[in-house]
């Protein structure tokens, strides 16, 4: 019988953020019978409790970095010691540039598997002109250990891939896997739908809804902007946000100088995205740029109609009831699509095309090849 092998999963922290929430989707429908899961979690500041149960749900092990570990070289040397003890066969870091450092570590030891897995297609950072060139540096060295030490590289776009990677490198021997959802998690309810909108009050309102950390990435003062010309379309209108509120409360405050404020429902955090899905009668998503963003895809598999910046990538639309836009159209033409696209018949919308795209079995089954190839 062969034995299973130690597979170990890098991520920043245990939030409820597109890059977690895809990193988890995929351990908890790896085989079982094949992979020890472990975790090593770079931060315990942002924890979310319903994902963390999933993990140990799971049969997983969660390790925290300790927090005397705390530079880049301390990192570097903790890494190389933990692989040994832990007799990790794989190693698959969900960070980004510091997936290098992870590589490195990996390799100086001795684990024959290791992969780095990009889900950005930009920085997200805003920094003085000493910090960037700082960050340049260490984002060419990064590259350039990636590029030494990895023995794959993924990527959940094409465009994150090349970012991460470089063009030449993820063409010659980059792998796209999408990220995957549980389809059947997300099948639209008129039990759902009727149970949530009761709750919120929301009998009778045309809600406009929106899932993602309120963060100027995500580009939510702009959504603001567009909801109120909506209003003057339809004043029977609501605003969902469901997201942590990361933006010193700006969107708050647009919406409050715009007047709309009894319109617009901040949500915070929320674990129960399926159902509050099925209360929304359109989706909006206007990001500056993304990687894969999951919250799309979720809103598809309701049958959502969606109304999506076209800075997203363009791997995202599928279903017919999707629409991109640009960011340059006016809120006008914004409101006035996101007013002609509810949808009454969310059960006939065709999701095959969605499900082999997405479907978390169909991915899962793409990343055991990766770990399963012998070097």
């Amino acid at each position: 019988m062969q034995m299973k092998k130690n597979l170990l999963i890098i991520m920043n922290e245990i939030s409820r953020g597109g890059i977690e929430i895809a990193a988890v989707n995929f351990q908890t429908h790896l085989d079982k019978d094949k992979y020890n899961c472990i975790y090593f979690i770079r931060s315990f500041e942002n924890v979310n409790s319903n994902l963390l149960d999933e993990i140990t749900a799971s049969g997983a092990k969660i390790f925290k970095k300790p927090e005397n570990i705390n530079n880049y070289f301390k990192e570097y040397l903790y890494l190389k010691h933990f692989f040994q003890v832990h007799n990790i066969d794989i190693v698959h870091s969900h960070l980004l540039f510091y997936s290098g450092i992870a590589m490195r570590a990996a390799s100086k030891v001795g684990v024959k598997k290791r992969i780095a897995h990009s889900h950005a297609t930009k920085s997200n950072r805003r920094c003085n002109k000493i910090k960037t060139t700082l960050i340049n540096l260490y984002e060419r060295t990064m590259r350039q250990w990636l590029k030494k030490y990895a023995t794959d590289i993924v990527a959940c776009s094409k465009e994150a891939g090349v970012y991460l990677y470089g063009k030449d490198e993820f063409d010659r021997r980059g792998r796209v896997i999408f990220n995957g959802i549980e389809m059947n998690d997300y099948a639209f309810s008129d039990d759902k739908r009727t149970k949530i909108r009761d709750s919120l009050g929301l009998d009778n309102k045309f809600v406009v809804g929106h899932v993602g950390s309120i963060y100027w990435i995500k580009n939510q003062e702009f959504l603001i902007k567009v909801f109120s010309a909506l209003l003057k379309i339809n004043k029977n209108s609501v605003l969902l946000l469901v997201g942590g509120i990361y933006d010193n409360g700006s969107s708050q405050r647009c919406a409050e100088k715009l007047g709309i404020a009894d319109n617009v429902m901040f949500m915070g955090i929320q674990d129960n995205i399926p159902d509050l899905m099925c209360a929304m009668d359109v989706f909006v998503f206007p990001s500056l740029f993304e990687a894969l963003p999951i919250a799309p895809i979720e809103a598809q598999a309701t049958g959502l109609p969606c109304v999506v910046s076209d800075s997203v990538t363009s791997e995202i639309g599928v279903n017919d009831n999707f629409r991109f836009m640009s960011l340059n159209d006016s809120t006008e033409n914004w409101a006035n699509v996101i007013a002609s696209m509810q949808c009454n018949e969310r059960r006939l919308v065709d999701l095959n095309n969605l499900i082999y795209k997405y479907s978390i079995q169909s991915k899962t089954e793409e990343l055991e090849k990766v770990y399963d190839d012998i070097i």
